[in-house]
Order: structure tokens, then sequence, then C-alpha cells
């Protein structure tokens, strides 16, 4: 049963990539339970058995009844009934699945199934605590955060934080949830992308996600043998970071524009993904905490995050909805499928046994074959009729194609339509998709021929057509490449970007070098802080790669008030890229080694001096 929803889940997930995430989110929750108790629900359910429709056989014997409610002159005709076997191939399925629960049911077998289980369950449920033991032995080393680091994030007072020299930044515990974040946070990061992050974290503990988790982790470990739910487990986890991703976008409205503020903290994920990739520690805990920096599913996070402007078309919200009909219907028709397909074990009779009639309600009289065969069919060409009717309900007409319904001692079954073994044999040829056949010959009228399928679907996907193209030739970016131009939209390259790079000095800049200011979050307000506090002039190269590893705002006045003012660009860079911290300096000059030059600082790294 966890099929169908995971196969809608996945369907709708598909459809609904504009959606809201938060909404996502619950709907990938609410699959998961709904495909782990809804077995549970209708195993356990009382059913109620379906009457079998016997095939008949009509013998000589006869007899007399009276009616209830009709005079007692009437007179009908008892008939003797022999319930035939029903068809080969409307059992076949039925034998299917009886012979393979058969199977499973044997002792040996069902005892080894059992096993392979238990040990599974036990090993993950072992996991678990473990993990809990370790995260309450490691909350004793954690420090709370000092007023001045609540103060720089904005963390609420009513809300735990913790730093630890490491771990983090996650929210973990079951019943009281924490944050942690690193000690070395304001040091790897800006102000404004450290303030996402936390504002990240503190939406996970104001939806419960660390409880919600755990208990999905129990139930999944439950049942660990269930594909369905690894798959539902995995969706609900991606979701659940990317409701948190779009809340920390959001949290600090008013200063960048949206699509801005996006670049920046898909910048902000990648390095938090990076140094946690770095952490040893990480690991220990990344089985109970909601980590920002988990690289599961963050190539989807950061193309929607990239994908802010995009808006979720009627066309597609119908489409899953639909889906969503259907994959809740079938879990109304499947239960019922399986209970009518179950026969009655302590009332069907064997081959061959007499029934009546008058002892049987549900058998009906037929007439032999030659006569339903040679009469058109009607009402009034069939002499059948059940005592139930006779009483109080109408007349029955039974149709002259159901092979159980015709047969007679000694007869033959008639053939069956040969149009019906063609229905096979019959396929659904693929609908074309129009919206991509009309970009397709946007695309081939500029100049954008022999466009691949996933060139195409990206180009969709990111709403690149003919219009972007005008905006970013208009720009001074003509004749770009199908590959360069879908990145350039992924990554928001806009013209009022554009412009704001060359209002400081960075004009002409290369394609490429315009897709690695965008990737790697280079802002005006950066360029400027950065050339406020860097000697020199810094060109276009240097500016991405200052951004690239690492070179905050933070760390600059850092150096500045340690005596290392002046520094170029170069410099600077050297000095990120070499591992040069403020930790390092502090380490030699506690040792008596100061006033060493930013050269000399970088030459020790070179060197291999910790």
């Amino acid at each position: 049963m966890g099929t169908p929803i995971s196969v809608g889940i996945f369907i709708v997930l598909r459809l609904t990539r504009a959606a809201a995430p938060r909404a996502r989110y619950l709907l990938t929750l609410i699959a998961f339970f709904a495909a782990a108790v809804l077995p549970f629900v209708v195993a356990v359910a009382p059913t109620a058995e379906t009457p079998r429709h016997p095939t008949i056989v009509e013998s000589s014997n006869t007899g007399s009844a009276t009616i209830p409610g009709e005079p007692p002159t009437v007179h009908i005709q008892a008939r003797q009934f022999e319930i035939l076997p029903q068809s080969e191939r409307s059992t076949t399925s039925v034998n299917l699945l009886d012979s393979l629960v058969r199977f499973l049911s044997r002792s040996s077998l069902s005892m080894g199934l059992f096993t392979v289980w238990l040990v599974g369950a036990c090993l993950l449920l072992g996991r678990e605590a473990a993990s809990h033991f370790r995260v309450a032995r490691a909350r004793r080393q954690w420090i709370p955060a000092s007023a001045n680091i609540r103060e720089r994030l904005s963390w609420p007072k009513d809300i735990p934080l913790f730093v630890d020299n490491e771990f983090g930044p996650c929210a973990l515990g079951v019943l009281n949830s924490v944050v942690v974040i690193p000690a070395r946070l304001f040091e790897e990061l800006s102000p404004g992308a450290a303030q996402q992050i936390a504002r990240h974290e503190l939406d996970h503990l104001r939806w419960r996600d660390p409880f919600v988790h755990a208990a999905m982790r129990i139930v999944h470990v439950s049942l660990w043998p269930s594909a369905p739910l690894w798959y539902l487990a995995r969706a609900t986890r991606i979701e659940r970071e990317a409701a948190s991703d779009r809340a920390a976008v959001n949290s600090i409205p008013g200063r960048l524009q949206p699509d801005i503020a996006a670049i920046e903290y898909a910048s902000t994920l990648i390095a938090i993904a990076r140094r946690c990739a770095r952490v040893e520690g990480r690991q220990t805990h990344a089985w109970v905490a909601t980590d920002v920096g988990n690289e599961s599913g963050l190539n989807d996070r950061v193309r929607r995050l990239m994908a802010v402007s995009s808006r979720l078309t009627g066309a597609r919200l119908s489409l899953a909805f639909v889906t969503l009909l259907i994959s809740a219907s079938s879990l109304v028709v499947l239960p019922v499928a399986r209970f009518e397909s179950k026969p009655n074990e302590n009332s069907k009779p064997q081959r061959g046994q007499p029934q009546t009639a008058l002892t049987d309600p549900t058998l009906v009289e037929a007439e032999p074959v030659k006569d339903q065969l040679d009469k058109p069919a009607g009402p009034s060409s069939f002499k059948s009729r059940s005592l139930s009717k006779a009483q109080d309900g109408p007349e029955s007409t039974a149709s002259p194609t159901r092979l159980d319904t015709i047969v007679e001692d000694g007869g033959s079954a008639p053939p069956i339509a040969s149009s019906a073994a063609t229905d096979s044999t019959n396929t659904i040829q693929p609908v074309p998709d129009l919206q991509l056949e009309i970009l397709k010959s946007q695309m081939a009228a500029l100049g954008y021929k022999d466009l691949t399928s996933r060139q195409l679907t990206d180009m969709r996907a990111y709403a690149v057509g003919p219009a972007y193209v005008a905006e970013m030739a208009d720009s001074g970016y003509s004749g770009l490449s199908a590959d360069m131009l879908i990145k350039f939209k992924w990554l928001a390259v806009s013209s009022s970007y554009i412009r704001e790079m060359r209002a400081l000095g960075y004009d002409n800049l290369s394609p490429q070098t315009m897709v690695h200011f965008r990737e790697y979050g280079v802002s005006s307000d950066y360029i400027r802080q950065m050339r406020s506090r860097i000697s020199g002039s810094i060109s276009a190269e240097q500016m991405a790669s200052l951004r690239f590893y690492g070179t905050s705002i933070e760390f600059v006045d850092k150096l500045k008030q340690m005596g290392y003012a002046n520094l170029n660009a170069g410099q600077l860079i050297s000095m990120r890229l070499q591992g040069v911290s403020i930790a390092f300096i502090e380490n030699l000059q506690a040792q008596g080694r100061k006033g060493l030059s930013a050269n000399e600082l970088i030459a020790m790294r070179m060197r291999g001096s910790n």
C-alpha cells in the first residue's frame, strides 16, 4: 500500500517544484505516516463477505414451494444446481497470490524472514540509542552562547543556544530541543549569512522538527524493509530543509532583492556543506540532528533557491491534484479488491455438491445454452429469476456473454471474441510536449538550433526564453551558448545586477567571471566593504577569489586589530588559501613570535607550520 502513495508523492513533487516548501514538507510528512499506518488499519479492519456468484447447471429434479407474499396456489419449479469452479482466467491472479502466501507462510521461511527483520530493527534501534547517548554526553561540553553572540544573531531570549568548537550548526534534541553553532561561525561567514543560518535552525525548533524527525526514525526503524518508506523519509528530510531554507531567505526582508538574497544564501549553504564535510565530529550526531549542511539533497535545494522567481502554474497544480486523488483512491480500491478476491473457505461447496433454489436463494434458474443463444438478448428471452425476486426484488436478466451462466452438462463455452485477444497489442502513443515544441521553435529562430532535450527542459524550468535572450543581449551578453544561457538564468544574472557591477567599475566581465560572481555571492555591498578595507585595486578575478576562499569582512577587521592593516587582495587570498587563520596567528603570538609580516605567515603555512 505504500507503493501507490510513494509513486503519487513522487509525481506531485515533480509537478510542484515551485510550490511553497512548507506545504510540500507537510504533504510528504502525511504521506510517510499514511504509508506506515494504513496497511495495519486495513489488516485489522473487519470486512463483510461478498456473496459468491455461482455457476449453475440445470437438472431435471422438480419440486414445489409456496412463495411468501403470493397466493398458495402458485408453484415454482425447484431446480438442482451444481456450483462449478471459476474460470482459469478469473482465478489466475488469486491462485498466484495464494501460492505466494502459502510459500511465505512456511514455518522455516517465516522464521528466517522474522529473524532478518528483527536483527535489522535491533541494529537500527541500537544506532538510534547510541546517537542519543553521544548527544547527551557531548551536551555537557557545549557552552551557552554569550549575550554578544545572541545579539549578533538576533536570537530570541527564551530559546537555548549553545556553542561548540567544531560541531554545528544544527538543531537536535527530542523533548528539550536546542541549537548548536560552531565557535568560528562569524569567522567563516558574514553577519548577514550567519543570521540566515541561525534563522534556518530557529525555524526547525518552531516546527518541532527534531521531535518529528525522531518519530519518523522510530517508525522507519520498525518498518525498515519497506522501500517506499525509505523514499518518503528522504523526501520529507529534503523538504524539511528546503522549508527552513525559505524561512532563512525571508528572515531579513527589505535588505536585498529576493533573488540576490537567495543567491547569497545558496552560497552560504555551499560553504557550510564544505565545512561540515571537513568536520569529523559531525558524523557522530548526523543521525539525530537537523543538519543544514547535509549534502543529501543539497543540489536540489540550491536549484530551488535559484528558481525563486518561478511560479506554480494552474495546469501543474491541477495535474498534481488529480494525481493525489488517484493515489488516494488506490487506498480504497486495493483493500476492497483484496477482500473480494479472498474466497470464503468455510462456505465454499465442493465440486458436484447439489444445491437447490429452495435452500440457497442466491441460485437462479437458467435456460439451456441452445435456447439462450437462439434468442435475442432482452428481458423476455430469459426465464431465469431468483426466489428473492419473487418476494420483493426486481426481475434480473442473465447476460449471454457470461461463461459461468450458460454452461450446461456436456456443453461447451462459446469462443472468446477475437477482438478481445488483440486488446493487449494496442499501445498508447506519447503525446508531444507542446510547450517544449513551442520553446524549441522560438529558440531556433534566435539561432539556438539542435538543442538537446535536457537543454530544452532546463530552459523551460528556469524560464529561459526569447525575452531573457533579448535582456542579456541588451546588457552586452549576446551570442551566449545554450548552456551558458541556462547557467546565467539559474544563477539569476539579471540586467540590474550587470548594471550594478558596471557602476562599480566591473564592466565587460567575461561570461565565466560573471558566473563566478553570482555563484560565489559577490554582491555590491561586499565589493564596497572590501574596497574600504583593502589597499590597492581589486580585479574581478581577485574579488571572486576573495569570496570563494571565504574572506569575510570580520576576518579583515580582525586582522587589522592584530596589526595587519593595508593588506592587498593577493595577500588576503594567499592567507585564506594557505590556512592563515586568526587562531593560527594568536597561537604564534602566544609563543612569543610577534611582529611577523603577512608574507612570513603565508610562508610558514606553506612549509607546514602549525
